[in-house]
């Protein structure tokens, strides 16, 4: 029995220290959390501190137009409330978003978006977005064919790769073409 349990032992210590994020750059495996950070405040924090540092990667808020609750003085979960996919936020725009990918990636730190791409925001009272989008809300069937609101052939092009580590927050962008 004894033999068993060294042997079990030897191959969880094996599996633990094999453990790496293919999508880290190499030596790489610590991620923080930059919730509701301004997208240029991510990149010089990528550059000035985190890349430097050996940090594998960022997880940012979701980064698609969301409906503003003025009657809650712009909660932290207002975020989680899309009304589009344009990349325009309190974070910043779809300019500014390529450019944090850029220079994030430039110094080996990976950007982990918290996507909202499920479904769109209820019935707050009210209806305008991050972006300027307006909505009548329950009519968002035609919302997903529209592709200058699409994130995958809108202004930003990006590779998003669906990932199985809970701790990585659920997609990554790998590559960004603008």
């Amino acid at each position: 029995m004894i033999p068993l349990i060294l042997l079990a032992v030897a191959v969880f210590a094996r599996a633990a220290n094999d453990y790496k994020n293919p999508y880290y750059v190499p030596g790489r495996s610590v991620n923080v959390h930059l919730f509701e950070w301004k997208w240029e405040d991510i990149a010089e924090e990528c550059e000035r501190f985190l890349g430097p540092n050996g940090f594998g990667g960022v997880q940012i808020s979701p980064p698609n137009e969301n409906v503003i609750i003025w009657s809650a003085n712009w909660p932290w979960w207002e975020r989680y409330q899309p009304i589009s996919y344009k990349l325009t936020t309190r974070s910043g725009d779809n300019t500014q978003l390529a450019n944090m990918l850029r220079r994030c990636n430039n110094v080996g730190v990976r950007i982990y978006v918290d996507a909202v791409i499920n479904h769109m925001t209820g019935e707050p009272p009210e209806n305008v977005g991050t972006a300027g989008s307006t909505a009548t809300f329950n009519e968002w069937h035609t919302l997903l064919y529209r592709t200058e609101e699409n994130i995958l052939t809108g202004p930003l092009v990006a590779s998003i790769v669906s990932t199985t580590k809970p701790m990585l927050g659920g997609f990554e962008i790998a590559s960004l073409l603008v």
